[in-house]
This record gives structure tokens, C-alpha cells and sequence, in this order.
């Protein structure tokens, strides 16, 4: 969290602190000091503002932050197991304190789309990247995931037999060499 304090043309020395319950370490004396948040929830910041020069007109300012977690990204694939050409439906299962409000996929085929829970057939065996990119909006976060996918080939059975066959006599079947 970036925050900008008051004006730059007189000497001013900071006591920023950060609002984080049981730890010594969260203040800062630099002018734009930057915090990382340990905890969630609701946060007093605190910034003593001391001129260098006349050290008696000081003034202080608070503000609120409220920190949200845990945010996540996550997918699985139905089904599991993917062949050229089927279909394949991506279940999306992001999830976080708050709802998310946009999806972004990418395939690694030159695929993307926007949807909740996608559906995409691959044109090729391979290992495709798949990657979900969950935003959460209304508090300014996103999370993102990433999933390698291997396409298999579909199997291809043919019987060999005479289509006519006389009774009591044995049957010879063949699978030809793939």
C-alpha cells in the first residue's frame, strides 16, 4: 500500500504506523513508505508529521485500510483425462471473502476466453498451459493459477473377422497392428 503524505517544500521528519496489532514493526519513518499486510481486517494507520524547522507545529492524520484474504484461483478439468478434438469443460473453483467479479483463461492455443466455466476442445497432442486469472474488483485484488493439461491421442479399434461365419466353427478375430 502506497501513501502519500504532505507537501514536499518544507523539512519534515515521519512517524508513520501501520495499524498491526501485536508487532513492533510495522512503522516507518520514510516521507511514501510502502506496508505489506500480515493480517486481515481493519487497520488504523497513523502518520506524526514533524516539521525539522520549528518542531512545535506538528500534526497527525489517520486513516482506515481493510485487508482482505484469502483470495484464490483454482480449476479442475471434466473430464480428466483430455483427447484431441473432445471437448473439454473447465470447473471453475476461485474463491474469497468476497465474490470475484471477473474471469480471465488462457488456453496456450491462441484460445482465451472471459467465461465462468469454459468448455474448449484441443486441435492437438500435446501439454497445453492453462492459466485462470481471477479478479476481485471490488477490493482491488486478483489472484491467478496455471495448470499443464496433456492432450492424448483417441484410440482407434477396428475388428478384422469374415463378415460370414458357419455354426460350430470357431471364430477368428484380429486387431491389426496400430
Amino acid at each position: 500500500m502506497q501513501i502519500a503524505p504532505a507537501p514536499v517544500n518544507t523539512a519534515y521528519s515521519y512517524a508513520w504506523d501501520f495499524g498491526q496489532a501485536n508487532t513492533s514493526s510495522d512503522t516507518s519513518s520514510l516521507m511514501s513508505p510502502s506496508y505489506t499486510y500480515t493480517d486481515t481486517g481493519a487497520h488504523q494507520i497513523r502518520l506524526i508529521l514533524n516539521p525539522t524547522i520549528g518542531g512545535t507545529c506538528t500534526d497527525t492524520a489517520t486513516a482506515w485500510v481493510k485487508v482482505y484474504g484469502p483470495l484464490s484461483s483454482n480449476f479442475v478439468q471434466n473430464p480428466s483425462i483430455a483427447c484431441i478434438g473432445n471437448s473439454t469443460q473447465f470447473i471453475n473453483l476461485s474463491s474469497g471473502i468476497v465474490a470475484p467479479t471477473a474471469y480471465h483463461w488462457s488456453f496456450s492455443d491462441g484460445f482465451s476466453t472471459s467465461a465462468l466455466n469454459p468448455v474448449h476442445a484441443f486441435n492437438a497432442i500435446d501439454t497445453f498451459q492453462v492459466k485462470l486469472v481471477t479478479d476481485f474488483a471490488s477490493i482491488g485484488c486478483s489472484d491467478s493459477t496455471q495448470k499443464n493439461i496433456i492432450i492424448y491421442p483417441i484410440a482407434s479399434a477396428i475388428i478384422a473377422t469374415a463378415p460370414l461365419q458357419c455354426k460350430s466353427l470357431a471364430v477368428n478375430y484380429m486387431t491389426p497392428s496400430i
